[in-house]
């Protein structure tokens, strides 16, 4: 699930940019399968690549993860 408040065309559009500047190695493509449903497909370069990390990747360098205060 996307965070709050974060928008879907620009997650898709930081994650690309990221893989155009090869920022992340551990991502081949981003795809935007969404319907009804926010479905954001990630492509891995290979078999082999570990989930763990490419979500820390992911939530160190994008949007996937956001920190704000409530009252």
């Amino acid at each position: 699930e996307i965070p709050y408040q974060v928008q879907k065309s620009k997650l898709i559009e930081k994650i690309a940019d990221l893989l155009n500047e090869r920022k992340l190695p551990l991502l081949d493509d981003v795809r935007d399968e969404s319907t009804e449903d926010v479905r954001v497909v990630l492509v891995p370069r290979s078999r082999n690549v570990e989930a763990e990390m490419l979500m820390e990747s992911l939530f160190r360098n994008t949007d996937l993860e956001n920190r704000f205060s409530l009252n």
